[in-house]
């Protein structure tokens, strides 16, 4: 689990970050959730909570429903209905984790929720959960009805930096694994049903079982790295980058000159003295096989994790499967990945050697790639920004703040040839002139 704290989309020079990431919550939540599965194993029973996050039922029978989805922070976000309320709710639909809620919602709708803040408030104290435990009667995707959903539930308050990325939740997939799924990221929808006899676009998809972990189902996959590595991946729609691998091949290529560094805030929810700047590096993949297919020259970000002696391990994320229309069909264990035509997957990386986002109440530099003009040019991570090509941004509104959160205002483009920033640096205003580049 420990690769969880320290992976995200590193891929992709996106111009504005959101000042939270899903994947560092759920790292979190999972890491406490193995604890207590640990304890309850050797103990010969059950907690009522884990009995909560594994059951729940699709209430229809020979359907197929479609709904459509957005984008939020470049994830996948849907609208949905719980028990009796007509209104619609925001969630993230994510492959990699359990149910989610806001604190604020359970408040706002009568749920059924477990309290165990005496049993295991101690051991939350201080962390971004809480010790509560709710459960959906109904939760509804369009005509799709999903019975006694359990989820986990996130403190709302100025300590926890995550909370804005949930919107209202995150479905889980301890609500996923009741049914097929389809992903169609070229139409904006998502097909759901209950036998994949009645998807389309099956024909040419590439086959790979996946293996089911715990309470969450996710889809855990098996690829080979350049010919000789086999690892398991998790296929995860929560990331939104491209690959992120750990391996023996791609660690012994960290220290070469085919590797970049790219430098960034740390955003773990378990902070460590010293460690507000996380490195990772890129390094170019000769070949990725995924069940029978073979794809070559492919960008892959690579991390260490914590035990050396495990280093099988690694992330698919959402802008690799942008490239497929994608089913995951969990009472079956089987993952469909059909080739969009005229997709072309990505051989390289365009960067203005740095990202931008907001965080800690102002536009700041998020990240940093080793030996660019903006290292170079003395600009540090957190750094804030005064000025993007022109535009003031150093007093937003909180109406423009949570458009750039929601990447619905950007400042820059990725296929932008050149970027123009005022940065405060070390406090004197700096003015920067960056031009687009490729790693590779």
């Amino acid at each position: 689990m420990g690769y969880l704290c320290c992976r995200d989309e590193m891929l992709k020079n996106q111009p504005i970050r959101r000042r939270a990431m899903i994947r560092n919550t759920k790292a979190f939540s999972w890491i406490f959730l193995c604890g207590i599965i640990f304890v309850s194993t050797l103990s010969a029973q059950i907690p009522d909570f884990i009995k909560r996050l594994s059951g729940g039922t699709v209430q229809n029978t020979d359907f197929k429903v479609e709904i459509p989805f957005t984008y939020i922070d470049e994830r996948i976000s849907v609208k949905s209905k719980i028990n009796d309320s007509d209104k619609e709710y925001t969630f993230i639909l994510d492959t990699y984790s359990p149910c989610m809620v806001r604190e604020g919602l359970i408040r706002s709708i009568p749920l059924d929720t477990l309290d165990l803040t005496e049993q295991m408030g101690r051991q939350l104290e201080g962390s971004i959960m809480k010790p509560l435990f709710p459960i959906y009667r109904t939760i509804s995707l369009g005509e799709a009805v999903f019975n006694d959903i359990g989820a986990m539930v996130m403190r709302e308050d100025e300590d926890n930096p995550f909370i804005q990325v949930l919107e209202d939740g995150l479905i889980g997939a301890n609500l996923l694994k009741c049914c097929v799924w389809q992903f169609n990221f070229q139409e904006m929808k998502i097909v759901i049903t209950d036998k994949r006899d009645k998807l389309d676009h099956l024909i040419r998809a590439i086959q790979v079982p996946f293996k089911p972990i715990s309470i969450q189902q996710s889809p855990n996959i098996q690829i080979t790295l350049n010919g000789e590595d086999r690892i398991d991946v998790q296929f995860d729609t929560g990331s939104k980058g491209f690959l992120t691998f750990s391996s023996v091949s791609l660690l012994s290529l960290v220290d070469s000159a085919e590797a970049v560094a790219l430098h960034r805030r740390s955003i773990s929810p378990i902070k460590k003295p010293g460690a507000d700047i996380e490195t990772y590096h890129l390094v170019k993949l000769k070949t990725l096989k995924i069940g029978e297919k073979t794809f070559h020259d492919l960008p892959v970000g690579v991390y260490r994790t914590q035990d050396e002696k495990d280093t099988a391990r690694g992330a698919i994320g959402i802008e690799f499967m942008k490239y497929f229309i994608v089913t995951i069909d969990w009472p079956e264990n089987q993952l469909y990945l059909t080739p969009i035509e005229g997709q072309e997957m990505k051989h390289n990386i365009r960067t203005f050697g740095l990202t931008y986002g907001y965080f800690d109440g102002a536009v700041r530099v998020a990240s940093m790639y080793g030996g660019s003009d903006a290292e170079k040019k003395g600009i540090k991570i957190g750094d804030p920004v005064i000025e993007i090509n022109g535009q003031r941004v150093d007093n937003l509104s909180e109406d423009q703040i949570q458009q750039i959160l929601h990447g619905r205002l950007r400042f820059s483009h990725d296929t932008d040839d050149s970027l123009s920033l005022i940065v405060l640096s070390e406090g004197t205003e700096k003015r920067v002139e960056l031009f687009s580049y490729t790693l590779f």
